[in-house]
């Protein structure tokens, strides 16, 4: 069940859900102080088993998903938050607005943090702050505290898309990265 990988760049592992990936690294430039590739061996055994790869991709998929909806859910429900919370519909569309700002701060940077508190560190961590802001959202009793709260879960869903789809396709060896590919796009499609 072992498999050596040769490939011409570093590696580093990312232990997620307790097995071994590896993802792909370019050489570190030294004034940077990116740290993370160094003193990594070029061969590299893991092994993965069939039940925990397919845990992986439903978890993946999940998330991707649930960042998807969370983008286009509010749009249906925009007339009865603005009802409900006695604001105006200008003032309510800074919930949707709140939130694709953060994700466009936070989609950009996303390599840079990753490469900072790893991989698997930055995506739970996503995954547990836009899980958190989607409860106090639902129980905020104000327009702009829903509007605070939709704005730290766009900081949290920015990065669970493009990170899903990286963890998609490190799942797969590089001759079946099309599946992986495909399996993202129709999970994505079929989601929202």
């Amino acid at each position: 069940m072992f498999r050596i990988l040769n490939y011409d760049i570093k590696y580093t592992i990312w232990y997620f859900f307790g097995c071994n990936i590896v993802s792909f690294c370019n050489e570190p430039d030294d004034s940077s102080g990116n740290f993370l590739t160094k003193n990594i061996p070029i061969g590299i055994k893991y092994t993965m088993n069939p039940l925990t790869r397919r845990l992986l991709i439903i978890t993946v998929l999940c998330a991707a998903v649930m960042e998807l909806i969370d983008i286009s859910i509010v749009n249906v429900a925009l007339s009865h938050m603005s009802g409900n919370l006695g604001a105006t519909i200008e003032d309510t569309s800074w919930v949707i607005i709140s939130y694709d700002i953060a994700n466009v701060i936070v989609i950009p940077i996303t390599s840079f943090l990753t490469a900072r508190s790893g991989r698997r560190n930055y995506y739970i961590g996503s995954i547990i702050l836009f899980t958190f802001c989607s409860f106090m959202c639902g129980n905020a009793h104000g327009i702009w505290v829903l509007v605070l709260f939709r704005f730290f879960q766009g900081i949290g869903g920015g990065a669970l898309l493009s990170v899903s789809q990286a963890v998609m396709f490190e799942l797969f060896p590089k001759e079946k990265q099309g599946m992986a590919s495909a399996i993202f796009g129709i999970g994505v499609f079929i989601g929202p």
